[in-house]
Formats: structure tokens, C-alpha cells, sequence
């Protein structure tokens, strides 16, 4: 059934996104991460798992490690592990780079 759901759930995010309707393109966003989707960052072509994005995102809206550990009920520890990988797979190494890269990526605006 969630599988089902993916495929309208993508359609609805690539039009969001060229229509640069932000909450409606969030809402689609976290569906499909709800459905268990692995988004994947435009540009970047590098695939962040549904953790790593929430992870990635909030800290590049500017959070800092202990804000996002919070608001996902975890760790500063695994937030700071799923940032580690977020690094790597997009070849950056830090926070600024990251919000360049997901605004680029159009992941946060």
C-alpha cells in the first residue's frame, strides 16, 4: 500500500517544487519519507537515507546538534554520526557547505 502511494507522492513533489510551493512541498517530502522513500538530492545524485535527510535539513536551517537531537528524540551522538555520513556522501565538510548544498540541491530553501 505505502509503495502504491510513492509513485503520486513523487509526481506531487516535482510539481511543488517547480511551482516553489514550500509547505506543500514539505508535505509531500515527509510522506514520502513516511512511506519509507529514500529521497535523493537533486544535483548531488547521492542517496540520504529518510534519517539523514530530517538530520541534514534541520541542521541546515540552522539548529545546532543538541536542537536537532531534541526535536528527533536522539541522541547529540547519533545526530552527529548521521551528519558524519550526510559529509561524505555529499563530499562536504561543514555546516555552511551543507545549507549551500541543500539549497542548491533544492532540499531546504
Amino acid at each position: 500500500m505505502r509503495r502504491d502511494a510513492r509513485g503520486q507522492l513523487r509526481e506531487a513533489e516535482k510539481e511543488f517544487s517547480s511551482l516553489q510551493t514550500l509547505p506543500w512541498l514539505e508535505r509531500a517530502r515527509d510522506a514520502l519519507r513516511a512511506s519509507g522513500a529514500t529521497l535523493r538530492t537533486e544535483a548531488a545524485g547521492e542517496r540520504l537515507t529518510p534519517g539523514e535527510l530530517r538530520v541534514a535539513t534541520m541542521t541546515a536551517q540552522g539548529k545546532s546538534t543538541k536542537e536537532v537531537a531534541a526535536a528527533l528524540f536522539l541522541s547529540p551522538k547519533t545526530i552527529e554520526f548521521h551528519l558524519g555520513r550526510v559529509y561524505r556522501k555529499l563530499g562536504i565538510r561543514s555546516r555552511s557547505a551543507l545549507a549551500a548544498r541543500l539549497r542548491q540541491d533544492r532540499v531546504v530553501e
